[in-house]
């Protein structure tokens, strides 16, 4: 079961509260139990979702109406001792993918129907095409700064 639990006095609420902070003041923290997957066990899925006896429980209607494919990115070698994942091939170009599949999945299971983001850049992209894909609308808020290349 997934629940909230306040980080400072510990203590819980349920995923349908309607609030960002618990009453003492403090943020939350999103509770559900976790598995590590076993060794050898993750089949041959290669999105994120093979990692899903770590993630929060989510029904499979959910992932199915959120999912776009993210996750499974290669590792390359980029020196002897240095690694990097190509997130480039991710659906929105930016391992923002992750946990904006993550956030989109929370929204539909608690009944969210609009969002709103602020961003000049990918985690506006990755939310805005979860959230769309989950048939949620958002809305973008950037700062003046932002370069007009960034806004097409």
């Amino acid at each position: 079961m997934i629940t909230y639990i306040c980080r400072q006095c510990g203590k819980t609420y349920p995923l349908s509260t309607k609030r960002y902070a618990c009453e003492c003041g403090s943020l939350f923290h999103l509770s559900y139990p976790k598995t590590a997957p076993a060794f050898g066990s993750l089949g041959g899925d290669r999105s994120l979702w093979r990692y899903r006896s770590a993630l929060p429980p989510f029904d499979e209607k959910t992932i199915k109406s959120v999912t776009m494919g993210e996750g499974g990115t290669p590792v390359i070698r980029l020196e002897e001792h240095l690694y990097g994942k190509a997130d480039y091939l991710m659906p929105t170009l930016s391992f923002k993918d992750r946990g904006a599949v993550m956030l989109a999945a929370l929204m539909v299971e608690t009944g969210v129907t609009n969002c709103a983001i602020d961003s000049s850049g990918n985690a506006a992209t990755a939310v805005s095409a979860y959230a769309a894909r989950a048939g949620i609308a958002t809305e973008v808020f950037v700062p003046s700064s932002t370069s007009a290349k960034k806004l097409t």
